[in-house]
């Protein structure tokens, strides 16, 4: 890892400068999959509910004018 890191932040000479580079890429990389997990199941959630609220409502009833009488 920390021969990748030195090609990375060649003006970088620390390991221990190195290792919080990593430790942070490696904080930004897992909470962009976590951010995009959640967004995936957020999205599906809405998919789903949509999906039941056209079970739920009566359209015509809500567009007629009998809705708002």
């Amino acid at each position: 890892m920390l021969d990748l890191a030195r090609r990375a932040w060649p003006d970088i000479a620390e390991r221990k400068e190195l290792l919080l580079l990593l430790a942070g890429e490696g904080r930004d990389a897992v909470k962009q999959r976590l951010d995009e997990a959640d967004g995936a199941d957020r999205r599906a959630a809405q998919r789903d509910a949509l999906e039941r609220a056209g079970t739920m409502l009566d359209t015509e009833a809500l567009l007629g004018d009998s809705a708002w009488q």
